[in-house]
């Protein structure tokens, strides 16, 4: 895949998953800072426990998140693809490749309380989905901050402007033994990629 194009496929990149694995793979260590911040309630009579004391850790490399993607991308391509079961509650999570159709997708939650005789809608939720000609239909945790081109957006135009839509992707999930009440399975996007469509 030619550098540029593969740019131009890149639809979603976890940087802190690249990161940790460009510095596992090639040895090279990050400049590293920690610093702690204390909340409001820090200092206050209460446990220790909710002191609201928080570390963050702070990675400088000399190279780009994309560039550090592109060295390790050779690597990601020796993971399989997830089976068509998913992972199976009592199983590991397992990090697998899933090629499929991506999009956006909306679920209701209704109820009927009495005296009403009829259901009302008292919470939707709209999420990312990738669905498999196999079946497999994953449910994406994913972290607006990670998707390029704007594609998080999606999500806010999903009940007005947003008409017909479908991504073919290639994507890197970690998948987890859990699944929603509509028998998706439940995973973080690692890396997705725009891919063509296989007959």
């Amino acid at each position: 895949m030619k550098e540029l194009d593969l740019l131009h496929r890149l639809i979603y990149l976890d940087r802190d998953y690249v990161a940790d694995v460009y510095e596992a793979v090639t040895g090279t260590p990050a400049m590293t800072q920690i610093t702690k911040a204390e909340g409001k309630k820090a200092g206050t009579a209460i446990p220790i426990f909710s002191a609201e004391i928080s570390a963050g850790e702070t990675r400088t490399f000399s190279l780009s998140s994309a560039a550090m993607f592109k060295e390790i991308l050779p690597k990601l391509t020796g993971f399989s693809d997830i089976p068509s079961t998913g992972v199976q509650v009592g199983q590991r999570s397992m990090v697998s490749w899933v090629e499929g159709d991506m999009g956006v997708f909306m679920v209701n939650l209704r109820r009927r309380e009495p005296p009403e005789t009829h259901e009302k809608i008292v919470a939707s939720e709209k999420y990312f989905g990738i669905h498999r000609a196999d079946g497999l239909k994953l449910a994406l945790l994913a972290t607006p901050e990670y998707f390029t081109s704007g594609l998080g957006s999606f999500i806010r135009l999903y009940e007005t402007v947003l008409g017909a839509h479908k991504l073919h992707v290639r994507a890197l999930v970690r998948a987890y033994p859990a699944s929603t009440d509509f028998k998706e399975s439940i995973a973080v996007p690692l890396v997705i990629i725009e891919s063509d469509k296989r007959d």
